[in-house]
C-alpha cells in the first residue's frame, strides 16, 4: 500500500492555521531556528507511534519528543484553555483521500479524538464523527453510516463502514514503518557486544546503530558505499576482537595499515551513520515507508556532502521527509535527475513548490539529506 501523500496539521504547536506538508520521494524542509521544521518532522513520528497495535491512548507522543511535557505543550498557544489540535494524512489514490483527527486532552483530561472527518476526492465528506470527553466514543454525523466508532490509537476497530475501512487498511499499514531520527545523535561506542538478536527499529537518536550493523552484516556493504565515495575513500568494517567484542572502523584506502575506529574518526562520520542505516532499512523493507530525519547534514563538511550519481535508478516507493538547517538549504542547488522533490521553506511553512531536474550530473548539497537520497538508490535492485 502506498504510503501517505501530504501531512496536514492545525493549530499545532507553532502552525496556528491549516498547514500542509508535501511526503514526496524526497521532501526537504528548511528554514530559520525555530520556525517549526521539527515539529513537523515529529508529527510523523507521533502519528507512527499511534498506529501502534497497543496503543495506550489516542495519541501516543514518544518520550524524546514530549520530554516530560504534557499533551497541551503540542497545542498552538494562542488560545487560552483550548488544547486541542488536528493531525491528518493525505493520500492520491483511492476512495479515501483525506483523514483529518481532532484531539483534545487538557489539564485533568485524557487525550481523545474529538472529531474525525474522512473526505473523498473534491473534498467530499465520506464520513465525519464527533465524541464529547471520554470514556464516550465517537458518533456519527448525519447519514454517513455506523452509530458510535471505537479507537485504538488513531485505528478504527469493528466498523462495516467501507470509509472507516479503508482508513484502518491504511494505517494498519503504517505500523514499524515510520521512521523518525532526532538531530541530535547518539556518539558511538567503541565496543559492541553481539546480542544475536538483530534490533528491529532504530532508536530516534541512532543509540543501536552499531547493533544494527554487528548483528545484520548484509547492510555494511550499502552503508560502506558513501564512506567509499569522499575522498580519500575510506571502506568500513566491523570486526570482532577477541574476548572484547566488535569494532567498527573506517579504514583509508590510502593508508592500507590503518584501522581507525568509528570512535576516534570526525565527527561527522560518525553522525552520519545513523542516517545511512535508516536510510537502507527503508529501502529493504520497500513501498509504504516514511523517513523523517532531522538536521542529517550534522558535523559534515561541505565537501563530503557532493556525491556524484550512479546510474541505477532510484526507488520511488519511499517518502523521506528531511528537515535541514536554515543555512544548508542555500548550498542545495542541484537534484537526482527525474525525482519529484518537494521543497518547503518553513517560515511556518508559508511557501511551497515542487522541482524536478532532468539535467544535472551531481547532487550538491550542505546537506545529508541528499546522502540520504543517492542512499536510498544505491540500495535499490
Amino acid at each position: 500500500m502506498s504510503p501517505p501523500t501530504a501531512l496536514l496539521v492545525s493549530r499545532y504547536r507553532a502552525f496556528a492555521g491549516d498547514e500542509t506538508l508535501p511526503l514526496r520521494p524526497l521532501t526537504l524542509l528548511y528554514g530559520r531556528n525555530n520556525s517549526g521544521k521539527s515539529a513537523l518532522s515529529r508529527a510523523l513520528a507521533i502519528v507512527g507511534a499511534s498506529v501502534a497495535e497497543d496503543a495506550p491512548s489516542a495519541l501516543v507522543v514518544p518520550s524524546e519528543i514530549l520530554r516530560n511535557g504534557s499533551f497541551k505543550d503540542l497545542a498552538w498557544q494562542g488560545d487560552a484553555g483550548d488544547y486541542s489540535f488536528t493531525l491528518g494524512l493525505r493520500w492520491d489514490a483511492g476512495e479515501l483521500r483525506e483523514a483529518r483527527y481532532t484531539l483534545d486532552g487538557g489539564p485533568g483530561r485524557p487525550t481523545y479524538v474529538k472529531e474525525l472527518v474522512l473526505s473523498g476526492e473534491g473534498g467530499k465528506v465520506l464520513w465525519s464523527g464527533l465524541a464529547p470527553p471520554p470514556p464516550r466514543l465517537l458518533r456519527a454525523q448525519s447519514d454517513h453510516g455506523g452509530s458510535e466508532l471505537r479507537l485504538v490509537g488513531l485505528i478504527p476497530q469493528d466498523t462495516q463502514v467501507p470509509a472507516l475501512q479503508s482508513l484502518r487498511a491504511r494505517m494498519v499499514a503504517l505500523r514499524g514503518r515510520v521512521q523518525w531520527l532526532d538531530g541530535v545523535r547518539a556518539r558511538p561506542e567503541r565496543d559492541i557486544k553481539r546480542t544475536g538478536t538483530a534490533p528491529t527499529q532504530l532508536t530516534s537518536n541512532g543509540s543501536n546503530t552499531a547493533q544494527f550493523l554487528v548483528e545484520r552484516p548484509d547492510l555494511v556493504e550499502a552503508v560502506g558505499q558513501f564512506y567509499a565515495s569522499l575522498n580519500p575513500a575510506r571502506d568500513l568494517e566491523v570486526k570482532e576482537v577477541l574476548d572484547i567484542g566488535h569494532q567498527i572502523t573506517l579504514n583509508p584506502r590510502n593508508r592500507a595499515s590503518f584501522r581507525i575506529d568509528l570512535v576516534d574518526t570526525g565527527e561527522g562520520m560518525a553522525q552520519v551513520l545513523p542516517v545511512l542505516v535508516a536510510a537502507t532499512l527503508a529501502a529493504r523493507e520497500g513501498a509504504g515507508g516514511l523517513l523523517a530525519m532531522e538536521a542529517p547534514e550534522s558535523h559534515l563538511h561541505e565537501r563530503e556532502r557532493v556525491v556524484r550519481r550512479e546510474t541505477r535508478p532510484m526507488r520511488r516507493d519511499l517518502a523521506p521527509c528531511l528537515s535541514l538547517g536554515s543555512v544548508a538549504w542555500r548550498q542545495v542547488n542541484a537534484y537526482a535527475p527525474g525525482s519529484p522533490i518537494a521543497a518547503i521553506r518553513s517560515k511556518h511553512t508559508r511557501s511551497t513548490r515542487s522541482r524536478r531536474s532532468r539535467t544535472h550530473p551531481a547532487i550538491t548539497a550542505s546537506s545529508s539529506a541528499v546522502i540520504t537520497y543517492l542512499l536510498l538508490y544505491r540500495a535499490s535492485t
